[in-house]
């Protein structure tokens, strides 16, 4: 049995029954998510080994697709996952290799839950401006972890509140009062899950969240918390016995370094956009087989009404181009990934994953709410659920504006079409040469950024399009004008087309285990209506 087929087996047991959360109180749906992730990592179906750079990065894209579908299960759940993934990554990258041998399996088989402490309130991930610090004391030859303001304070940190015994600490090193920029920390949190905080760790909730009920998102005060020196993560540096800071990189290089796995950590929520988005317009094109329009004078369904068929094509268009970016992203990582000059590039491409997955998915999920109507707001049928949960996935793992702000930047300087022997070959090239030649006088505006991450995005899918004929022209022209919205381009009109929208289904389809909405099934009008024609 493949790990594909064994999630789909573990989403049939009866501890991932999908209703279950929506009758629990946010404490037992935390529980859940807990005993859930467990089952995951025992099972080998995610752990931090996939990683690349690790020793089974050849599943990379089976860690990829997984934590896409565990995300269209259910968000919460994808986002515990993913904190101690982050989390451990950060351990496997930047611990040396007596570290290394000492935590890794403590992270890749969870035998401990970790989370990501890099967050503060004021500052968000904005490391220039981190304020959180860890001291050296020579004298006890101990180290200080200190949040020596409230806007120091770690928030909307994962996995914390209750469960995570270690959190990986982003803070300064000051050492001889000389601030050595931020380092990673392994901290202890707690003596065990759910148990006592060690002493000088403050932890509180951050809620009521707007959504994914089951994280336990926390805020974490560290109030002069003596650590070991081998707290300090020590692939690049070193704190002597003599109390000398040393490392092997100069600080521009060491800073790099720092946040690699920022890079991977960010197709996380593409996948997950990717695959809720899927499972929704699955929901969506089902449910307009069985919602029965009109008996006279001809039976027709949803589906067989061509306005309604206008609304879902587009959206399918979309899906399908998140399916198509996702496998040029994982496909360049995957190639690429052990040259790191490649890095900046691979950034770029990320931050455009990211950013136009989040922001189309999420855009996706709201036209399919709305095409189900009311049903499309009931939490069974998922759609409403995975709309409210993806949310967050516009800010979190970098907030989309900032990511179209480094695309759009990484644009501009290179000015690709400023040769004039380079001739723009598609509608995505076109936009980019215009209002990249409009930047080069005037500062570039918000708007500017996000048509230069949307034409980004677009020109990768039109040639892996064109490369790949995975669809025809006809097509390839529906989702140019598709996307001419997002370009700030006039559309022309596209021929929606029952056979066109079969098509697109079968190309973005989800497991049938995933599309579990009442709506799906021909008789889900008694399965609602049920009490009040029980005798």
């Amino acid at each position: 049995m493949n790990c594909s087929d064994k999630l789909i087996e573990i989403f049939n047991s009866s501890l991932f029954n999908v209703e279950l959360k929506y009758h629990l109180s946010k404490r037992d749906y935390i529980d859940l998510t807990v005993r859930r992730m467990k089952v995951i990592f025992q099972e080998k179906l995610i752990h931090n080994d996939m990683w690349l750079g690790q020793n089974k990065e050849i599943e990379f894209n089976e860690l990829c697709e997984n934590i896409g579908l565990i995300g269209a299960f259910d968000h919460s759940l994808a986002i515990s996952i993913s904190t101690h993934l982050i989390s451990g990554n950060v351990i496997f990258t930047q611990s040396d290799p007596i570290q290394m041998d000492q935590y890794h399996d403590e992270v890749n088989n969870m035998h401990c839950i970790y989370s990501m402490c890099c967050s503060e309130i004021a500052n968000g991930t904005n490391v220039k401006n981190l304020e959180t610090t860890v001291t050296y004391d020579h004298k006890q030859k101990r180290l200080l972890l200190h949040s020596p303001t409230p806007g120091s304070c770690k928030f909307w940190i994962g996995n914390a509140l209750y469960n995570a015994s270690v959190g990986v600490v982003l803070a300064k090193l000051i050492i001889n009062n000389i601030d050595h920029g931020p380092h990673w920390f392994r901290v202890p949190l707690r003596d065990k899950e759910d148990g006592v905080l060690f002493p000088g760790i403050s932890i509180v909730p951050v809620g009521p969240e707007g959504g994914m009920h089951g994280i336990q998102m926390a805020a974490i005060r560290f109030n002069q918390v003596s650590m070991p020196l081998d707290a300090m993560l020590q692939r690049y540096s070193k704190i002597s016995s003599d109390g000398v800071y040393h490392s092997e990189m100069d600080p521009p290089q060491r800073y790099i370094n720092l946040f690699e796995t920022f890079l991977q950590e960010r197709l996380i929520p593409l996948y997950m956009l990717a695959k809720s988005a899927a499972t929704a317009l699955s929901i969506t094109f089902k449910y307009s087989q069985n919602r029965i329009i009109s008996y006279e004078p001809k039976y027709k369904t949803l589906i067989m009404e061509p306005l309604f068929c206008q609304r879902l094509y587009p959206e399918l268009l979309k899906s399908t181009a998140l399916m198509i970016m996702g496998k040029i992203i994982v496909r360049q990582f995957v190639n690429s990934w052990g040259d790191k000059s490649s890095y900046k590039e691979l950034q770029t491409l990320a931050s455009s994953g990211k950013y136009i997955g989040t922001s189309l998915g999420l855009d996706i999920l709201r036209q399919c709410r709305l095409m189900c109507g009311a049903l499309g707001f009931h939490h069974y049928n998922k759609i409403i659920t995975l709309q409210i949960d993806a949310e967050a996935a516009l800010t979190y793992a970098g907030d989309n504006s900032v990511m179209s702000y480094q695309i759009a930047k990484h644009m501009v300087r290179i000015h690709r079409f400023n040769d004039p022997m380079i001739v723009p070959s598609n509608l995505a090239q076109q936009v980019e040469k215009k209002v990249v030649a409009s930047c080069q006088n005037n500062p570039l505006s918000h708007v500017a950024a996000q048509i230069l991450s949307y034409s980004y995005g677009l020109d990768l899918i039109i040639q892996e399009i064109q490369k790949t004929g995975i669809l025809d022209d006809e097509m390839l022209s529906d989702l140019n004008n598709v996307f001419s919205p997002y370009l700030s381009e006039l559309p022309s009109s596209i021929n929606s087309t029952v056979e066109k929208i079969n098509h697109l289904i079968s190309l973005i389809s989800v497991p049938s285990e995933l599309i579990t909405a009442p709506i799906v099934n021909t008789d889900y009008t008694k399965e609602f209506t049920a009490k009040l024609y029980t005798e």
